[in-house]
């Protein structure tokens, strides 16, 4: 009988499940929206555990798994009592609190440059250790405190464990990527003991599915369990031979490249993470569809499709300019009060023309991580792109032309959540390889000719950018 994985992902916006055969690959896949007051900037954590428990028994009906791997966000941070009960709601990447004291810290610029090329993480808002800095000075008492994520606090309530995995670790600004350990001068900062942040693990440390657990699913006690990772990280999964780059774009939009050891680059704003097999270079930035979801919103009525807005033809040599940065700036500039906003509006300008200089944005600012991440680590041999670009073929074309290099959409559904079934495959057979698994591609999109406009509209782009600092 095929082995079955039953994967489960607490993402930005959504809870996820999949089941994968060892052989056969997907069965079934399952997503739903976090409903309102239970997502956004912070989340109701055990409201969010419930939506899995309820999306991974409706998955798992009438089938055999024999492993469970689980899925989460990087920079999530959950903070909970000596119980195990949540002191307060799970703050996201999005959540820009802090962002008064990484100012601050950024103006020791040497200190800053010392914590970023100890852990990979600039000095920004949405680490946790910085949102746990922030929380103490505010007052909060975490002497006795258990810190997790949301995906950290899913396994435990799975198998009773508070085990993290070193990848999500990489991500929160605790890990010296040096010697792959937790950092005491990062614990300090926080102002947290070690033993808050349970045991540092890996993909290959399950536990076994707790009675409570397998209760709440509908499966068996026992089987393995496999410590989530981040969906950043699970990405890079299917990419791992010979150079190819991933390219989701989300939410927010991230670019990673498989290093065979810790790699930094602080003056072209990279961040440098450990994913379940190797060292990952990437950057990544804050707004994409956020952002686009937030251009529809407020210029359009709800009667609007995506695909009518993107569709519509407009002047593409003389859009107005968008800087994409309402929820903070990342790569490259990691300023995490930066501002939104349009630039060279006129009169005659639309709303349908605003709406595509979002789009056109968000695309700018993916290309300005590009060339950072290419100019530090060379060209990539092809890139995969995944995410909600790719229900808009305008909008992935466009992507083609601003990078000025050819894409592949990743045709696997999912790419963060096959990941994870790789993962928990691995457990299962341990003779399996992970480096031979490739991800299913279309084919490529190749740059056309309007490039051109989009290079020249683009060196414009850096120029506003640069005065708006």
């Amino acid at each position: 009988m095929e082995q079955n994985i039953l994967v489960l992902e607490a993402s930005t916006t959504s809870a996820k499940a999949m089941v994968y055969g060892a052989e056969s690959g997907i069965q079934c896949m399952a997503a739903e929206a976090y409903p309102p007051g239970t997502g956004g900037e912070t989340q109701d954590a055990d409201a969010i555990f419930a939506l899995l428990m309820k999306l991974g028994r409706e998955a798992t009906a009438g089938r055999n798994i024999d492993a469970v791997s689980l899925g989460g966000t990087w920079h999530n941070l959950l903070v909970c009592g000596e119980d195990m009960r949540p002191l307060g709601r799970a703050y996201t990447w999005q959540w820009m609190g802090a962002r008064g004291l990484t100012e601050e810290l950024r103006r020791d610029a040497a200190h800053a440059r010392q914590l970023y090329e100890k852990t990979g993480c600039m000095v920004h808002a949405l680490y946790p250790v910085y949102k746990l800095r922030y929380l103490k000075e505010q007052g909060m008492d975490l002497r006795n405190a258990r810190v997790f994520g949301q995906g950290s606090y899913n396994f435990f309530r799975l198998t009773g464990k508070r085990w993290v995995s070193a990848s999500m670790l990489s991500g929160s600004g605790f890990l010296n990527i040096r010697e792959r350990k937790i950092d005491p001068e990062m614990l300090e900062l926080a102002g947290i003991p070690r033993e808050a942040l349970g045991r540092e693990v890996t993909f290959l440390d399950t536990a076994p599915l707790t009675q409570e657990g397998a209760g709440l699913l509908g499966l068996k006690s026992g089987i393995p369990v496999v410590p989530t990772h981040p969906d950043g990280a699970l990405n890079q999964v299917g990419a791992l031979r010979d150079g190819a780059m991933t390219l989701s774009v989300g939410t927010s939009a991230a670019l990673r490249l498989s290093q065979p050891k810790a790699h930094t680059a602080y003056e072209k704003g990279l961040w440098c993470y450990l994913s379940p097999v190797s060292w990952l270079l990437g950057a990544a930035t804050s707004g994409a569809c956020n952002c686009v979801d937030w251009a529809k919103a407020s210029l359009f009525s709800g009667t609007v499709s995506y695909s009518e807005l993107s569709d519509a033809a407009v002047d593409r040599e003389h859009l107005p300019y968008f800087l994409p940065f309402l929820f903070g700036e990342r790569c490259p500039g990691w300023q995490d009060g930066r501002l939104g906003g349009f630039a060279q509006v006129r009169p005659g300008h639309t709303s349908l023309e605003l709406y595509h200089s979002v789009l056109e944005g968000v695309l700018f600012n993916i290309r300005q991580c590009m060339d950072g991440l290419t100019e530090e680590a060379g060209e990539p041999r092809e890139i995969l792109v995944s995410g909600g670009i790719l229900k808009s073929p305008v909008w992935l074309k466009m992507l083609t032309n601003i990078l000025e290099r050819p894409v592949r959409p990743d045709l696997g559904e999912q790419a963060s959540l096959v990941g994870g079934a790789l993962l928990g495959k691995k457990v299962l057979q341990p003779d399996f390889d992970l480096q031979e698994y490739g991800a299913p591609v279309g084919e490529a999109l190749e740059p056309d000719e309007d490039a051109e406009v989009y290079r020249r509209r683009y060196q414009e782009y850096l120029e506003i950018y640069r005065q708006s600092v």
